[in-house]
């Protein structure tokens, strides 16, 4: 399982600074229950 939760780089023409950001799939819900339960 791979999500980048943020991305940021320049462009390579323009050198604009873009950033992207997206929530967890749906589906990785369950193991960051898991992962959140083992934390503590």
């Amino acid at each position: 399982m791979l999500h980048a939760w943020q991305l940021s780089f320049e462009h390579p023409v323009s050198r604009q600074k873009l950033h992207f950001t997206a929530p967890p799939p749906d589906d990785f819900k369950p193991w960051l229950d898991l992962a959140g339960a083992a934390c503590l």
